[in-house]
């Protein structure tokens, strides 16, 4: 998946809000920690903990914004951690599955064809619908950027809407649907991949629940440079 062009070299100044980081563009701009020429707002589509990543004066990506509307006028897209690029923009990963499953070249869905996204189930909606044969198989996806000692963990912070979605995948399973939770860590030195038990025992709970149920659980990891994100391969899911 080809970023959007142009990619803006910029620092990162503060982060005001979850959804909004201040940055300082150009690489070479003035030390981050206190105002400096040239900040400007950049929209983080992520409501995961990123602090750990997008800390004052570290390098990231930004693309201008599409919309003349939208109130900050550029978008995150990279972030680099450990001579890494972090891809922080979650709406990525559901597109990096969906473009492995119409490629046919994603691990464990093998024979599995795309035929919906954003499928609306019980008031809400998940991510992908597939279909192979008469069998359709419903699968949420989630992101992660952290990565600890090359496991990738999630999630950070506790999310009700992950064990929504969750307990939607369960109830299907249990009625004899297919469904599927994948986790894709944006970045390539993720090794294995593990849940936040102390984060959030709410969302571990309901995970083992919907894998005892049937519910598959599978993760993934991306190869990420100023030019795509792509899938890179499959990662052993741990505990």
């Amino acid at each position: 998946m080809l970023h959007a062009q142009p990619l803006i070299p910029a620092r990162v100044v503060d982060q005001p809000n979850r959804f909004t980081v201040r940055v300082a563009l150009g690489v070479h701009s003035p030390d981050s920690t206190g105002p400096a020429r040239g900040t400007a707002g950049a929209y983080l589509a992520n409501t995961g903990n990123l602090a750990s990543i997008l800390r004052p004066g570290i390098e990231v990506r930004v693309t201008p914004a599409v919309t003349t509307d939208r109130k900050l006028p550029y978008t995150l897209v990279l972030a680099r951690q450990w001579g890494r690029w972090v891809a922080v923009d979650a709406n990525l990963s559901a597109s990096l599955i969906a473009e492995a499953l119409d490629a046919r070249t994603l691990p464990g869905f093998r024979g599995w064809r795309l035929v919906r996204r954003e499928p609306p189930i019980d008031g809400g909606r998940l991510d992908l619908l597939l279909r192979r044969g008469e069998r359709q198989l419903w699968m949420e996806v989630k992101c992660t950027t952290l990565v600890r000692n090359s496991v990738a963990r999630f999630p950070s912070p506790a999310t009700a809407r992950g064990v929504r979605h969750l307990h939607a995948l369960t109830a299907l399973a249990r009625d004899g649907e297919d469904a599927a939770i994948c986790f894709v860590a944006q970045r390539s030195d993720a090794r294995a991949f593990r849940t936040l038990d102390a984060i959030d025992p709410d969302f571990v709970a309901a995970l083992d629940e919907a894998r005892s149920a049937g519910v598959r659980c599978r993760a993934y990891r991306a190869r990420v440079s100023q030019r795509a994100v792509t899938l890179l391969d499959e990662i052993p899911v741990l505990g």
